[in-house]
């Protein structure tokens, strides 16, 4: 996977480009599916960046924010004969697109020069599918907590 990186004393930032391929075979007999096979492909565009603050007694915090835009279409899936069962698929830009904001508080020791090794973390993210329409799917907010 393609991937740039720049990684400053504070500041950092990432950009990642993705390709995906998936191969399905289905079955189901009241559907009328016997190895029916049908397809998808992905792309992903993923991007962050943040900035590394040092609070004193090892303690530090980072803010950050990313941005993605994936588009993963699939093949319509042949059910009974005739009739087919078409996925849906995001209309316009912001149909495929995201965006998130986190924080990170750590404390922080050197181990090493230059390898610091995190025992405790706690990082909060927000994120939101940026849908389209009128009611666009609500935000959500994950929390982690990690001790080592």
């Amino acid at each position: 996977m393609p991937f740039i990186g720049l990684y400053g004393v504070r500041f950092f930032a990432d950009l990642m480009v993705r390709h995906d391929l998936l191969s399905i075979e289905a079955r189901n007999a009241v559907a009328g599916l016997t190895n029916t096979p049908f397809k998808s492909r992905g792309n992903n565009i993923n991007s962050s960046a943040g900035y590394h603050h040092e609070l004193g007694n090892n303690f530090l915090v980072e803010p950050s924010a990313g941005v993605n835009v994936t588009r993963s279409p699939f093949d319509d899936l042949p059910v009974t004969p005739g009739r087919h069962y078409c996925f849906q698929r995001p209309q316009g830009f912001a149909g495929a697109c995201g965006r998130a904001h986190g924080l990170l508080v750590s404390d922080s020791r050197e181990v090493d020069r230059g390898l610091r090794y995190r025992p405790a973390m706690i990082e909060a993210t927000a994120y939101r599918h940026l849908g389209t329409g009128r009611r666009s799917p609500p935000k959500k907010a994950y929390v982690s907590y990690v001790a080592g």
